[in-house]
């Protein structure tokens, strides 16, 4: 009887260490992939910055569909790397995930604020306009103005209309939100993307 319950006790004491060997290496596991995983999102982090910092050197020409979704792959990747290094840290560095919060929320905030269009009368002459009226007129037009205008070259005589007016069309005709779906994910260098969208 005394020999069973000594045999009894280091089976017992087996099945524990095999336990924990177990608890090890399933720990031992997690910590591994939670370490892939934030050398893979730093990766794609690292190759979306650079591709933001070379289009921002003026030999590109990028639309603000380009910004959210480089935007998004970023943020995704450092909330990975955040999630992450708290997995590899049992949760050392939960203050991280207040501050990525709190910069994603401002830099969010900054990418969907639209520029202010300015209340004027929905069609302006060429002669009316300069630098100044970018907001009203486009950038172009406006320049071209200022060249009329101010420098005094010669610009045949023309019109503008406004944003002010685009924007008043757009809300009186109730299509803001279909334009908003069609453009929102729109590559502005597919030909045939543009085409099926303005159709």
């Amino acid at each position: 009887m005394g020999l069973a319950l000594v045999f009894d006790f280091f089976r017992k004491k087996r099945q524990q260490k095999a336990l924990r060997n177990e608890d090890d290496k399933e720990l031992f596991v997690r910590k591994y992939k939670a370490f892939q995983n934030i050398l893979k999102n730093n990766n794609e982090v690292l190759m979306t910055m650079a591709d933001m910092q070379e289009k921002a050197t003026g030999g590109f020409l990028f639309d603000r569909a380009y910004i959210n979704s480089s935007y998004q792959r970023v943020a995704r990747g450092i909330k990975e790397i955040v999630n992450n290094l708290n997995i590899l840290s049992d949760e050392k560095y939960k203050d991280l995930v207040i501050a990525y919060q709190k910069n994603d929320e401002a830099i969010r905030n900054t990418l969907s604020r639209k520029a202010a269009i300015p209340s004027t009368g929905y069609v302006l002459p060429l002669s009316e306009i300069g630098k100044d009226s970018s907001a009203s007129t486009g950038g172009k037009l406006a320049l071209l103005g200022e060249l009329a205008n101010v420098l005094g070259f010669s610009v045949p005589p023309g019109f503008i209309i406004t944003t002010y007016a685009y924007e008043t069309f757009i809300k009186h005709n109730k299509i803001d939100d279909i334009l908003k779906e069609q453009t929102g994910k729109l590559n502005i260098r597919n030909y045939d993307e543009l085409t099926a969208a303005s159709q």
